[in-house]
Protein backbone atom coordinates (compact mmCIF):
# COMPACT_ATOMS: atom_id res chain seq x y z
CA UNK A 1 0.00 0.00 0.00
CA UNK A 2 1.28 3.04 -1.12
CA UNK A 3 2.44 5.10 2.20
CA UNK A 4 1.17 8.70 0.72
CA UNK A 5 -2.86 7.05 0.59
CA UNK A 6 -4.75 5.24 2.87
CA UNK A 7 -8.51 3.89 2.83
CA UNK A 8 -10.44 6.62 4.02
CA UNK A 9 -12.19 4.28 6.46
CA UNK A 10 -9.02 4.76 8.60
CA UNK A 11 -8.60 8.16 8.40
CA UNK A 12 -12.22 9.81 8.43
CA UNK A 13 -11.27 12.83 10.23
CA UNK A 14 -8.76 15.70 9.61
CA UNK A 15 -7.11 15.56 12.87
CA UNK A 16 -6.83 11.74 12.90
CA UNK A 17 -5.14 12.45 9.14
CA UNK A 18 -2.47 15.20 10.97
CA UNK A 19 -1.64 12.45 13.78
CA UNK A 20 -1.48 9.98 10.84
CA UNK A 21 1.10 12.94 9.07
CA UNK A 22 3.08 13.01 12.40
CA UNK A 23 3.47 9.63 13.02
CA UNK A 24 4.33 8.73 9.19
CA UNK A 25 6.83 11.83 8.69
CA UNK A 26 8.35 10.87 12.31
CA UNK A 27 7.62 14.33 13.63
CA UNK A 28 7.53 14.84 17.85
CA UNK A 29 4.05 15.69 18.53
CA UNK A 30 6.02 17.99 20.93
CA UNK A 31 7.66 19.56 17.88
CA UNK A 32 4.50 20.01 15.71
CA UNK A 33 2.66 21.73 18.47
CA UNK A 34 5.32 24.46 18.94
CA UNK A 35 5.77 24.86 14.86
CA UNK A 36 2.18 25.28 14.48
CA UNK A 37 1.28 27.05 18.04
CA UNK A 38 -1.21 24.74 18.66
CA UNK A 39 -2.14 23.25 22.13
CA UNK A 40 -1.21 19.90 23.76
CA UNK A 41 -4.81 18.18 23.34
CA UNK A 42 -4.80 18.62 19.30
CA UNK A 43 -3.01 15.45 18.98
CA UNK A 44 -4.49 14.09 21.49
CA UNK A 45 -5.56 10.41 20.54
CA UNK A 46 -8.48 10.79 22.81
CA UNK A 47 -9.76 13.84 20.40
CA UNK A 48 -9.09 12.08 17.24
CA UNK A 49 -12.74 11.83 16.28
CA UNK A 50 -13.57 15.72 17.07
CA UNK A 51 -13.32 18.54 14.02
CA UNK A 52 -11.14 21.04 13.42
CA UNK A 53 -11.90 24.49 12.64
CA UNK A 54 -10.52 26.29 9.29
CA UNK A 55 -8.13 28.56 11.08
CA UNK A 56 -6.18 25.03 12.76
CA UNK A 57 -5.98 23.96 9.00
CA UNK A 58 -4.83 26.76 7.40
CA UNK A 59 -1.98 27.25 10.22
CA UNK A 60 -1.28 23.21 9.95
CA UNK A 61 -0.46 24.13 5.84
CA UNK A 62 0.95 26.89 6.25
CA UNK A 63 3.81 25.08 8.36
CA UNK A 64 3.52 22.09 6.72
CA UNK A 65 3.37 23.20 3.55
CA UNK A 66 4.33 19.41 1.57
CA UNK A 67 0.71 18.56 2.64
CA UNK A 68 -1.47 18.51 0.36
CA UNK A 69 -4.83 20.00 1.50
CA UNK A 70 -7.31 18.08 -0.46
CA UNK A 71 -5.79 14.80 1.70
CA UNK A 72 -6.14 16.75 4.78
CA UNK A 73 -9.80 18.25 4.19
CA UNK A 74 -11.28 15.55 2.37
CA UNK A 75 -9.02 12.26 2.87
CA UNK A 76 -9.02 11.66 -1.09
CA UNK A 77 -5.48 11.93 -3.04
CA UNK A 78 -2.09 11.77 -1.86
CA UNK A 79 -0.98 12.79 1.88
CA UNK A 80 2.18 14.56 0.21
CA UNK A 81 2.30 16.95 -2.86
CA UNK A 82 4.40 16.29 -5.63
CA UNK A 83 7.65 17.66 -6.01
CA UNK A 84 6.08 19.36 -8.92
CA UNK A 85 3.58 20.78 -6.64
CA UNK A 86 5.70 21.77 -3.88
CA UNK A 87 8.01 24.08 -6.34
CA UNK A 88 4.70 25.55 -8.31
CA UNK A 89 4.71 29.55 -7.35
CA UNK A 90 1.06 30.64 -6.37
CA UNK A 91 -1.61 30.79 -8.09
CA UNK A 92 -2.65 33.64 -9.71
CA UNK A 93 -5.33 33.94 -8.01
CA UNK A 94 -2.83 34.95 -4.93
CA UNK A 95 -1.45 37.32 -6.63
CA UNK A 96 -4.82 39.14 -7.80
CA UNK A 97 -5.52 39.13 -3.94
CA UNK A 98 -1.92 40.69 -3.26
CA UNK A 99 -2.63 43.63 -5.62
CA UNK A 100 -6.05 44.29 -4.02
CA UNK A 101 -4.80 44.66 -0.65
CA UNK A 102 -1.89 47.33 -1.91
CA UNK A 103 -4.51 49.02 -3.54
CA UNK A 104 -6.57 49.11 -0.62
CA UNK A 105 -3.60 49.88 1.76
CA UNK A 106 -3.29 53.20 -0.53
CA UNK A 107 -6.67 53.81 -0.41
CA UNK A 108 -6.75 53.69 3.78
CA UNK A 109 -3.48 55.98 3.38
CA UNK A 110 -5.25 58.70 1.06
CA UNK A 111 -8.48 58.35 3.13
CA UNK A 112 -6.38 58.68 6.62
CA UNK A 113 -4.24 61.76 4.96
CA UNK A 114 -7.59 63.37 4.18
CA UNK A 115 -8.57 63.02 7.29
CA UNK A 116 -5.95 64.81 8.66
CA UNK A 117 -6.07 67.70 6.26
CA UNK A 118 -10.09 68.05 7.19
CA UNK A 119 -9.15 68.61 10.80
CA UNK A 120 -6.94 71.16 10.10
CA UNK A 121 -9.30 73.11 8.34
CA UNK A 122 -11.45 72.30 11.11
CA UNK A 123 -14.84 69.99 9.94
CA UNK A 124 -15.20 67.68 12.57
CA UNK A 125 -15.76 64.16 11.39
CA UNK A 126 -18.46 62.25 12.95
CA UNK A 127 -17.47 58.85 14.33
CA UNK A 128 -18.70 56.49 11.70
CA UNK A 129 -18.37 52.57 11.05
CA UNK A 130 -17.13 51.35 8.10
CA UNK A 131 -18.06 47.19 7.24
CA UNK A 132 -14.84 45.41 5.42
CA UNK A 133 -15.57 42.21 3.67
CA UNK A 134 -12.56 40.50 5.54
CA UNK A 135 -12.10 41.50 8.75
CA UNK A 136 -15.70 42.85 10.03
CA UNK A 137 -16.49 46.68 10.88
CA UNK A 138 -13.58 49.07 11.66
CA UNK A 139 -14.04 52.19 13.46
CA UNK A 140 -12.71 55.87 12.68
CA UNK A 141 -12.44 57.63 15.36
CA UNK A 142 -12.86 61.58 16.26
CA UNK A 143 -9.39 63.27 16.69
Amino acid sequence: MDKNKLNSNILETARKRIIYFIENQGIKSKDFLIKTGLKKGFVDRSHQDSGITDIYLSKILECYPEINPVWLITGEGEMLKSDQEQKDPPDAAIYQLRDENYKLKDEIIRLQNEVIKLQKEGVTIKSTTIKTPYRGPAKLEDQ
